[in-house]
């Protein structure tokens, strides 16, 4: 296997990255890969199927851009609760998006969740 300080110096998740605390409701506001894209690069990701080689072009733009750049994560987060507020992300075309391949990627929505495993807040 591999070990952190040994094989890799450190493991970053953007999604925890980019949270955004949610007062009405005592709870984090998570954002997908593709509204980060959106609201903080201008891309507008692919809408019809994934493909995980853009996720990575895409997390590695944001994690050289906010993370190792040193830029204020903060006024990112709440640049992007302020576009999910107003409802100005583009509207995704693949409704299925939270199952790839027959894999669950519904962490963070146990309404979507198809493999039983707990969810996280």
């Amino acid at each position: 296997g591999t070990a952190s300080g040994v094989d890799f110096k450190e493991t970053v998740n953007i999604e925890e990255s980019f949270k955004s605390w949610n007062r009405k409701y005592d709870d984090w506001n998570y954002f997908s890969l593709r509204h980060e894209a959106y609201g903080l690069l201008g891309i507008v990701m692919n809408q019809d199927s994934h493909d995980p080689a853009e996720d990575a072009r895409v997390a590695m733009k944001l994690f050289t851009r906010f993370i190792k750049g040193g830029r204020d994560t903060s006024a990112a987060s709440r640049k992007l609760r302020e576009m999910r507020y107003k409802n100005k992300f583009p509207a995704s075309t693949n409704k299925g998006s939270h199952v790839i391949d027959g894999v669950c990627g519904a962490a963070f929505n146990p309404k979507k969740c198809i493999c039983g495993q707990p969810t996280k807040k």
